[in-house]
């Protein structure tokens, strides 16, 4: 197994479901895409309704930049209000580190860190089989201190499966 498959594999469309414990839900596609203007990084959007604990309802939508590089996945925030109008993804959110060694047979896992002031987030990414994955994100700081799960469950195939 190769990180270069894993990223592969992210490719298509795929149902979320997060919980977001105290807070609530949210529910909706994501959508990993190849990018035109770069080879080895895809475009990931996110977008569906967040539920709070009161059943308020709240649109919620998030993009992110995934690169394949030097055999890293590496995840990066998307600016779209930075200076002259420009679009940016050069902010680094994390990179993922992976379980050694990646074997066949269990889940793989991955990890990466991300600090922002004095907040420090925790991804871990457990691929269970070619249709699913999470994403865990613990978060912890001064005034944070909770943890989020999204389940991605794939809607649409693809040639590249995570198995070798």
């Amino acid at each position: 197994m190769t990180t270069s498959r894993i990223f592969k594999h992210f490719q298509g469309t795929w149902e979320i479901r997060r919980s977001i414990p105290n807070y609530g839900k949210m529910e909706g596609l994501a959508f990993f895409e190849k990018n035109n203007t770069e080879t080895d990084a895809l475009h990931y959007r996110e977008e569906g309704v967040f539920t709070t604990l009161t059943n308020e309802k709240i649109n919620a939508y998030r993009e992110y930049t995934y690169r394949y590089k030097d055999n890293d996945i590496s995840v990066y925030f998307v600016d779209k209000n930075s200076e002259y109008g420009r679009t940016r993804t050069d902010r680094l959110f994390h990179t993922l580190k992976f379980n050694d060694p990646i074997s066949v047979g269990a889940n793989i896992k991955a990890t990466g860190e991300h600090f922002c002031g004095s907040d420090t987030y925790v991804a871990t990414y457990e691929f269970c089989n070619d249709d699913e994955f999470m994403i865990i994100y613990q978060v912890k700081g001064p005034a944070k201190d909770y943890v989020t799960s999204t389940l991605f469950k794939r809607t649409t195939k693809t040639e590249t499966h995570i198995e070798q």
